[in-house]
């Protein structure tokens, strides 16, 4: 879930819009049914994360956080097909995901776009400039 100063409104190309967004912590786990304890190697592939996109000209910067607004890994792409194609891959470690790109309707607009396609869950969050802005508390 996300909370927002503007209410959200989906553009064409499918992303969801909020201004001022910021991810509520709370996600569950789930145990695993043998009644041990999972490892911290099961725990990662089934975690919720949110992966936020920070994009450049040049280059895709990325952070997953985790359910207790943890970062879990950050790590950067080359801003075409293949570095695109690689963040793909990269993300693929984490099956339970939600996108929040700044600035979808900019810079980030084709990857919004190419997620979203994919039948990603992607919503558009503004700048930190855009917050200062328009008085959002975070």
């Amino acid at each position: 879930m996300f909370s927002a100063c503007v209410p959200p409104a989906t553009a064409a190309c499918g992303v969801t819009q909020k201004r001022c967004a910021r991810p509520e912590v709370g996600m569950s786990f789930t145990r695993a049914n043998s009644g041990r304890d999972p490892t911290e190697t099961e725990v990662r592939a089934r975690m919720k994360v949110l992966i936020g996109v920070d994009p450049h000209k040049a280059s895709v910067a990325v952070a997953a956080v985790n359910e207790a607004g943890e970062l879990v890994e950050g790590a950067h792409f080359s801003q075409n097909r293949a570095g695109l194609r690689a963040l793909e891959r990269w993300s693929k470690r984490f099956p339970e995901r939600r996108w929040a790109v700044e600035n979808a309707g900019g810079l980030g607009r084709h990857l919004a776009q190419r997620l979203s396609a994919a039948g990603e869950s992607v919503v558009d969050v503004s700048s930190p400039s855009f917050r200062r802005a328009c008085g959002c508390s975070l």
